[in-house]
């Protein structure tokens, strides 16, 4: 799939295209990508009427109009519109007030992307409050598609969690309440331990006691059943545990 990407603005009747990397939207969006490296984006230089029709040299540059149809736009029309010559700041309005568009193809893969990313996000943290256990992957996801749910290819997971969990909660049972763990190691295995801990939660206290590590760590409620074979697997099986409630 082509990573390039047209974003359009459209003001009082004129068009206003450039060409984007779509992979460093999410981040633009996140706040991630300063105005310094907004360049980055951008695989075109200028502010084009017709992009879609537009033949390039290896760099990127417009080679020439194709029967009038493609046009850069002079710097009377960005003035008149975004008040400025200047290309950051008219990257910046199109990217924050115009719209992505992407092929059927891109969007697709993009949108199946998102959408691996958010199952594993709830089937990781949230559990079923009956059974106190983790929802399956297959499970979330026949729910995801019952309920028909629009997925954003270009908005992080975790913005979109709220208003989708919303939804999914009227057809699964969900809970995204946290627990507290309290283990007993060996302190031969802390090291590896407390690295397998802060990939999934919190430790949030700990005490060396003599041969054994004591802590106590929170971590999301779906997260427990995987940190408990994880860190079975790293003592080998020289655990011991107590989970809250």
């Amino acid at each position: 799939m082509s990573k390039d990407v047209i974003a359009k603005l459209t003001h009082s009747g004129k068009t206003f295209e450039i060409i984007v990397d779509s992979t460093k939207i999410e981040s633009y969006k996140q706040g991630k990508i300063s105005d310094d490296n907004l360049r980055d984006i951008i695989t075109t230089e200028g502010v084009f009427s017709n992009i879609r029709n537009l033949k390039t040299v290896d760099e990127g540059l417009p080679m020439k109009n194709i029967e009038g149809k493609i046009e850069k736009h002079d710097d009377a029309n960005l003035i008149e519109t975004f008040g400025t010559t200047d290309l950051i700041t008219i990257v910046k309005k199109i990217l924050n007030d115009g719209e992505i568009q992407l092929t059927v193809d891109q969007r697709k893969e993009m949108i199946e992307k998102k959408k691996r990313s958010i199952i594993s996000f709830i089937s990781s943290r949230a559990v079923d409050p009956r059974t106190s256990k983790p929802h399956p992957p297959q499970r979330v996801e026949l729910a995801l598609d019952q309920l028909k749910l629009k997925i954003d290819p270009f908005i992080p997971a975790e913005i979109q969690m709220k208003e989708i969990l919303s939804k999914l909660k009227t057809i699964l049972p969900l809970s995204l309440e946290e627990k507290t763990i309290e283990l007993v190691i060996p302190t031969e295995y802390a090291g590896k331990v407390r690295y397998i801990i802060e990939k999934k939660g919190t430790i949030t206290k700990e005490n060396w006691l003599g041969v054994k590590w004591l802590g106590t760590v929170k971590l999301p409620a779906g997260m427990v059943p995987t940190l408990l074979d994880e860190l079975l697997a790293a003592t080998h099986g020289n655990v011991q545990c107590d989970v809250d409630k």
